[in-house]
């Protein structure tokens, strides 16, 4: 039976862990609400770059078709931080071994990938603001670039709501022949189709870069969305679990509490009563 010490000590410790708990809470929220925020403006990046792509398959620069690349590369997106359940174990399947470079976003998600004899050629550090965010896509755009003609994808987080999450593989490169071809059907809303003064071949490169920025940009906020709402979730859980053992706690101490304190008076009044017989 533990002493009453030894609960005062156990309800320090819950109480500590109580504020932690609360204050890694509170920067998940704030997190999550940043990144929602940056997730929301996704949408006005990818349809500058599809406005641009519809212009370069409307001249020519770009065209359906083409070859499949041999190599292949793919981002595995997912935490440097703990506490947000198996955000990290579901980015790792089977087909990640097959022969493809990998580049990983977060040190968790790296661990994971060498527990499956997997090695990432750079790890990143997963930005923790909006601003750092556009530095570290731009870092694996370059990174990408160095690889020359490889069939890419990024496999990343989404969130469903409520805390929960679920892993998305999407194919980068080469383009979508569907999505070109849906492009270049499309209308121009304007009077007249916008002119093109470079060369084919620099067009072609600035277009990769930018739709390559625009879709890892978006990986990564939805990705750093999802693991925010996921340990949002665990931390409430977390200080749902500690409000309860506390109840517990000092409930059992005041019970030992009352018991030591019987059990006093129960000595003075046996002590009382031997010395008034004497």
């Amino acid at each position: 039976m533990p002493t009453p010490e030894e609960h005062l000590r156990a309800l320090s410790v819950a109480r500590d862990l109580s504020t932690l708990t609360r204050t890694l809470k509170a920067m998940a929220a704030v997190t999550l609400r940043t990144f929602q925020q940056a997730v929301d403006a996704v949408d006005a990046l990818e349809q500058a770059v599809e406005v641009a792509m519809q212009v370069a398959l409307q001249h020519g620069v770009v065209r359906l078709g083409g070859g499949e690349p041999a190599a292949r590369g793919v981002i595995v997106v997912g935490s440097d931080l703990g506490m947000c359940g198996t955000f990290n174990q579901s980015l790792i399947t089977p087909t990640l071994n097959e022969g493809a470079r990998i580049l990983a976003v977060g040190s968790r998600a790296a661990e994971h990938l060498r527990r499956h004899g997997l090695t990432a050629e750079a790890v990143l550090s997963v930005p923790s603001s909006v601003a750092g965010l556009a530095t570290t896509v731009y870092d694996l755009v370059v990174r990408l670039e160095a690889w020359g003609s490889t069939r890419l994808e990024v496999v990343y987080n989404v969130a469903d709501g409520g805390g929960r999450c679920h892993a998305v593989r999407q194919p980068l490169m080469p383009w979508s022949q569907a999505w070109l071809q849906t492009l270049q059907l499309k209308p121009w809303k304007g009077s007249s189709l916008p002119q093109i003064f470079s060369a084919a071949s620099d067009i072609r490169s600035e277009l990769v870069r930018q739709y390559l920025f625009a879709s890892l940009y978006a990986a990564l906020a939805r990705s750093i969305e999802a693991e925010s709402g996921a340990r949002l979730a665990a931390m409430q859980q977390a200080e749902h679990n500690i409000g309860v053992r506390l109840e517990t706690l000092q409930r059992e101490y005041h019970q030992l509490r009352q018991a030591a304190v019987t059990e006093e008076l129960l000595d003075i009044t046996s002590g009382f009563n031997v010395i008034h017989e004497r």
